[in-house]
Order: C-alpha cells, then structure tokens, then sequence
C-alpha cells in the first residue's frame, strides 16, 4: 500500500488505496487471523495484544474456539476496543461477544491516555 498511498493527493491516494484494497470497509475475520497467528507457535506464554472494533465478518464460533486456544497458550490476551471509549458502548457486536470471555484484559485503546493505561493494567 505504501506505493499506492504516495499520490501527492490525499483524495486520491485515498480513491487508490480502495480501488486496491478488495474488501475495504468489508469488516475482518477475526478468527482467521488468531488463527493464523496461532500457527506460528509464538504465542506460548506471550501478552497478545487484539487491536480491533470486533465487528467481525467470519464465524463466531472458529473465533470464539481459537481465541479459547489462544488463551490457554497465552500468558494474558489483551483486547483494545476504540469503541469502550463510549460510556455507552456494550460489546454486542458477535466477535465481541464470541472472543470476551477469553480476554484478560479489555481496553479502549482509543487515545495515548488509553495506551498508556495498558503498562498499568499489566
């Protein structure tokens, strides 16, 4: 994407990026990429931290699996949400409600406050 995102234009570096980018605004399949990422043996006693919403687009069910994989294996999972920044917000998206009971530690994430409010939470 770096080549692409160079226009001189933001708009059009912009009009680009989704022309190439095939499921841009498309949500993300969370479980498939725990998943993945479980393949590559380096999450046994690691802190994972998940940046994302949770509004997943694969199925609940293989991302509330591999995330109960992922939390067996891990030292701790943390999860940031920009979203739990609303007092509002109430997780019930279906990948958050299929991958919180597997997470240790749920933050917002939001803001460089929010950021650093993770080392504590550690």
């Amino acid at each position: 994407m770096t080549k692409v995102l160079s226009a001189a234009d933001a708009k059009e570096a912009l009009r680009r990026a989704a022309a190439e980018v095939v499921d841009w605004n498309g949500g993300t399949r969370i479980g498939d990429a725990v998943r993945a990422l479980m393949r590559t043996n380096v999450v046994r006693g690691a802190v994972v931290v998940i940046c994302s919403d949770g509004l997943d687009v694969g199925e609940p069910e293989l991302l509330s699996a591999e995330m109960a994989r992922l939390s067996r294996l891990a030292h701790r999972v943390v999860w940031l949400n920009p979203l739990k920044e609303d007092p509002a917000y109430e997780p019930l998206a279906r990948g958050m409600k299929a991958a919180l009971p597997h997470i240790d530690v749920f933050l917002s994430g939001h803001n460089l406050a929010s950021l650093e409010a993770i080392g504590e939470a550690l």
